[in-house]
């Protein structure tokens, strides 16, 4: 029984070494058919089978042949399977889009058409064998995401197909322009750019009409990726620049130099003063006028960058006060007010001051208002004032002066 069953197993072992030497034997020829390509030799056009009779010699003889024998050509490209759109074809041979060439021998070609019986066939890879080039139409259509590189032999019309590639989705070309923070990003196709900064976010920002895009970044390092999106597919393109910050001097000067805690100043003015004046021995007040010369020195304290207020003693001398007039031909005054600046230079401001200290008889309250700019680079500043008088503050329009100066700030 034993020996039996090692007969049993030999015979099976030796028909599946048979098997698996008849299976390899099978798979190396059907690798060989699939590697190699056979074409079939064809030396002579313009036979019974020509597509067009006698054949074609010129673009306009082209053109015609495909607007009148519309159903023939289609009757080709759909035994052939074209893989396109054939209203594609005759556009491109109505508009001219096709080079004149010669195929020498040895020229493949996928399929070739021909007609017989009436009707648009094909026949399969073929090659030409003939001794001398022929001539012929060649067109490069684009259709259905493919360039088919379709030949017409002058000869007889025969439409055929030479070559197929595949048409791919243009990658687009991203460039980056800055200066500093600011950034340009450009591309030669797509809609939409999407920015990733150094800290990881994302942004999508959209083309204009040329393509680009502009704007600020923080400092770092960006990467830009743009998508062109098409029939055929898509492809992105990127770029990355590092971003890099303004150098801000003004800014560094100023934080090696604060700004100072007190401005002093000192100023010089001129002008009019109108009061109501008391006549020696009358008992009414009467209006007068006179001239008036002063000096003043202050101190201003910034309170912000743009506000300041101040506080100033000055000296008033008065010419042409009439001399019936109980009122003194000088006096002294204090303000206090704030400043706020205007533009590089300009001041506008005002304040509340104490006119003719000592004068129990005379000192009353004044409101005033002024403002001023810079005289060029300088530290000097014009200024224009106006003040009115009175306890009361209800007698404006006869107790009132205008001045006009010059102070100089000491910073």
């Amino acid at each position: 029984m034993t020996t039996l069953i090692k007969f049993v197993s030999k015979i099976c072992n030796q028909i599946s070494l048979t098997n698996r030497l008849a299976i390899g034997l099978i798979l190396m020829s059907l690798s060989h058919v699939g590697i190699t390509q056979e074409y079939n030799a064809f030396n002579v056009l313009g036979t019974s089978q020509a597509m067009c009779k006698p054949g074609i010699s010129s673009a306009s003889e082209l053109q015609s042949f495909f607007a009148n024998n519309r159903e023939l050509v289609e009757q080709v490209l759909q035994e052939a399977d074209w893989q396109g759109n054939p209203e594609d074809l005759f556009s491109a041979i109505a508009a001219g889009d096709f080079t004149t060439n010669t195929y020498a021998k040895g020229s493949k070609f996928d399929w070739t058409g021909l007609k017989k019986k009436g009707r648009g066939q094909v026949l399969w890879n073929r090659i030409w064998a003939g001794e001398k080039p022929f001539e012929g139409f060649e067109v490069n259509v684009t259709s259905q995401c493919k360039v088919h590189k379709l030949v017409i032999p002058n000869a007889c019309c025969n439409l055929s197909l030479m070559a197929t590639f595949e048409v791919t989705t243009p990658v687009p070309v991203v460039t980056i322009t800055a200066d500093n923070e600011n950034v340009k990003i450009c591309a030669d196709s797509g809609n939409e750019a999407v920015l990733t900064r150094a800290d990881g976010s994302n942004e999508t920002v959209p083309l204009d009409s040329a393509g680009c895009w502009s704007g600020t970044l923080d400092p770092g390092t960006v990467l830009v990726e743009v998508t062109n999106k098409d029939e055929c597919g898509s492809a992105t393109g990127s770029a990355s620049h590092l971003v890099t910050a303004a150098t801000v001097v003004a800014e560094a000067i100023a934080a090696a130099e604060p700004a100072p805690t007190f401005i002093p100043y000192v100023g010089l003015f001129a002008g009019n003063e109108s009061r109501m004046r008391l006549a020696p021995g009358l008992d009414e007040l009467y209006q007068d006028n006179a001239d008036v010369f002063g000096i003043k020195i202050g101190v201003l304290k910034p309170l912000s960058e743009k506000i300041a207020a101040f506080g100033q003693l000055g000296y008033v001398d008065r010419n042409g006060v009439n001399s019936n007039y109980v009122y003194s031909d000088d006096s002294w005054f204090a303000d206090i007010g704030l400043d706020r600046a205007l533009g590089m230079s300009g001041f506008v401001g005002g304040g509340l001051g104490y006119w003719n200290i000592g004068d129990k008889e005379f000192d009353d309250l004044s409101l005033f208002v002024h403002g001023g700019s810079g005289i060029g680079a300088t530290n000097a500043q014009w200024f224009l004032e106006g003040r009115v008088f009175g306890d009361e503050l209800d007698n404006i329009d006869t107790d009132n002066m205008v001045t006009g100066g010059i102070r100089y700030l000491f910073k």
